[in-house]
């Protein structure tokens, strides 16, 4: 038999269309997942930075009962201070004072990045009176602490809430002190940093 040399063209295999691993049904779904994910986690980052820099703030004092009872109690103490001075200071010439240096507090939602430096003087009619505040110079300074770090840095540099400070001070401090009572409250040292 003749040799005979069949030749078969063998063709280059054709590049098969590429096909993707995710069904073409499923891709429209993740990518619609993949933005519903995105738009969850912009709105719980909202919702972080709305409560920590807005209500966290804003609900930082709390009045306690005893600082509510000692508010109303105390009214009629506060409008003769008031009548004396707007701003919680008093007027007499032969007063004593009483003064707690260095009160150091972080202020209110700071989480400790910022401080208050300050000094509260009061001013008393008597050296009888001092001698009472300087018997309870321990539990006078613990009530200063309080008051001042449950304050916000804005309610801190306002001058008109810082006013307002001072005479909720004047008012608690005297109700815990009774018999003795202070006049005024003065602020001699006051650093916000």
């Amino acid at each position: 038999m003749p040799d005979t040399q069949e030749q078969t063209e063998v063709s280059e295999p054709t590049p098969a269309a590429r096909k993707s691993l995710i069904p073409p049904n499923s891709a429209q779904l993740l990518t619609k997942v993949a933005i519903f994910g995105v738009v969850s986690l912009v709105a719980i980052f909202a919702a972080y930075l709305l409560t920590v820099k807005v209500l966290r703030p804003m609900l930082a004092h709390t009045v306690t009962p005893q600082e509510q009872a000692a508010e109303q109690q105390a009214k009629p103490a506060e409008s003769e201070a008031e009548a004396q001075d707007e701003e919680g200071h008093g007027g007499s010439d032969a007063a004593e004072f009483y003064t707690i240096e260095s009160i150091i507090v972080n202020p209110a939602g700071t989480a400790g990045t910022r401080y208050l430096s300050c000094s509260v003087s009061f001013e008393l009619p008597s050296n009888d009176d001092k001698k009472q505040f300087e018997a309870k110079a321990v539990q006078i300074k613990d009530i200063l602490i309080t008051i001042l770090s449950s304050k916000t840095v804005e309610e801190l540099a306002d001058v008109k809430k810082r006013n307002a400070m001072r005479r909720q001070i004047l008012v608690v401090v005297n109700k815990f002190v009774e018999p003795a009572k202070a006049s005024a409250v003065y602020l001699t040292d006051f650093v916000l940093q």
